[in-house]
């Protein structure tokens, strides 16, 4: 069912596929459809242009990507990656169990390390991240 804008939906057209499980909508006239769907293990959104002012086109592109989503979710496999940020996060935490265990000497070494991941992420990917002092 396709429903027009209305106050309470700030999309101009929009259209649920699998039994609501995502929807397919246009923001303006004219332009392309865009695919949403809410990943509950992950607690995020993910929305997608789907390149077409076609709502047939736009609703079997969305269900192909729904199901692929479904069956990552399902599988276990994260739908959305993680960010460096989080890589660098499970990194210093591997670390402090390796400090807590004596297998590392000095936390001030950990510490460096960990400074030197972000700096060279901020100096090559443009990325600042967060990192002990």
């Amino acid at each position: 069912m396709v429903q027009k804008w209305s106050f309470f939906s700030p999309f101009y057209e929009t259209t649920k596929i699998l039994g609501g499980k995502a929807t397919v909508y246009r923001r303006e006239p004219g332009e392309p459809f865009f695919w949403r769907y809410w990943i509950p293990a992950e607690k995020k959104r993910i929305s997608k242009s789907q390149g077409t002012k076609d709502l047939g086109v736009a609703v079997q592109l969305g269900t192909e990507q729904t199901l692929d989503a479904m069956s990552k979710e399902r599988s276990g496999v994260k739908v959305i990656s993680g960010t460096i940020g989080d890589a660098i996060d499970a990194y210093e935490a591997k670390q402090m169990a390796h400090l807590a265990r004596g297998e590392i000497r000095s936390e001030k070494k950990q510490k460096q390390t960990s400074l030197t991941y972000a700096t060279t992420a901020e100096r090559y990917g443009g990325l600042r991240l967060r990192c002990p002092k």
